[in-house]
């Protein structure tokens, strides 16, 4: 009877083992969820440096050429912020806001493409609006700068 119950014994894991195969699980699930956090972070950065090297292209490209006109309004992409267009073209901040009604709490970081797909728009559509938009302003600021400079002569 004795060789019985030690052969019982055998046949079952020790608690150790147990132990050292709960702990090798819960080791596998933070890899798994860090893994996915890494992934995650790494598709982050990837756009933040995509839509950073499209900023740092469109603004050198602004500084070669001079100050926008109405004439750069087409390069205005759904990629862009709206704090990006408010710089680029030297836009109040609140502006486009106002003009084109958008009571979305993200304005002006988020992207123009990104507030059209938010709100059921079609991206292209929306983006006419805001060029439209955008030429509205700079028509506004032409004249008013070409009112100035008349009377100051």
């Amino acid at each position: 009877m004795a060789e019985s119950h030690s052969h019982k014994k055998k046949g079952l894991p020790s608690r150790t083992a147990v132990v050292i195969r709960v702990v090798i699980v819960i080791l596998g699930a933070i890899l798994v969820a860090l893994l996915i956090a890494l992934v995650l972070q790494s598709i982050a950065i990837h756009r933040a440096h995509v839509i950073s090297m499209r900023e740092l292209w469109t603004t050198n490209l602004f500084k070669a050429r001079g100050a926008p006109t109405a004439a750069d309004i087409p390069l205005v992409r759904p990629w862009m912020t709206f704090s990006y267009v408010n710089t680029l073209f030297h836009i109040p901040s609140d502006y486009l806001k106002a003009e084109l009604q958008i009571a979305d709490p993200t304005y002006p970081k988020i992207t123009i493409g990104g507030y059209a797909a938010k709100n059921g728009m079609d991206s292209n559509t929306f983006l006419q609006n805001v060029d439209i938009a955008i030429g509205q302003y700079l028509s506004m600021t032409a004249s008013s700068t070409a009112a100035t400079s008349s009377q100051t002569k």
